[in-house]
């Protein structure tokens, strides 16, 4: 059965009641890419590297995501998070909060 493109399963629960169990839809990746995201802390003149994977999907209301894992070494006078994830409306909204996310460390972006 399916209301407003929702799908419902019927289910027990605890007290052995039937219960309406609405399932969120599942939205399929439409584009998906390995990116490496740089960045150099200025008053140390060391380099940062992230892997990254950008995806994003067909709806929803953040559809594109990027996550983030660092590369070592790390730099000598900031500790950078090992993994990080961002979702936003657009592509360039991804980046702005990158942007944002390395300024917080003091890390300037280079691409």
């Amino acid at each position: 059965m399916e209301i407003q493109g929702r799908r419902l399963g019927l289910a027990v629960c605890e007290q052995r009641t039937p219960c309406i169990i609405i399932t969120m839809p599942r939205y399929n990746v439409i584009f998906e890419s390995k990116e490496i995201i740089c960045g150099v802390v200025p008053r140390a003149n060391d380099w940062i590297q992230y892997e990254c994977i950008l995806k994003v999907k067909d709806g929803g209301k953040m559809p594109a995501s990027l996550e983030m894992k660092f590369i070592p070494p790390h730099p000598f006078s900031v500790n950078m998070p090992l993994e990080h994830s961002m979702k936003a409306e657009s592509i360039s909204g991804i980046y702005g909060k990158v942007v944002k996310f390395l300024t917080k460390y003091g890390v300037e972006f280079r691409g």
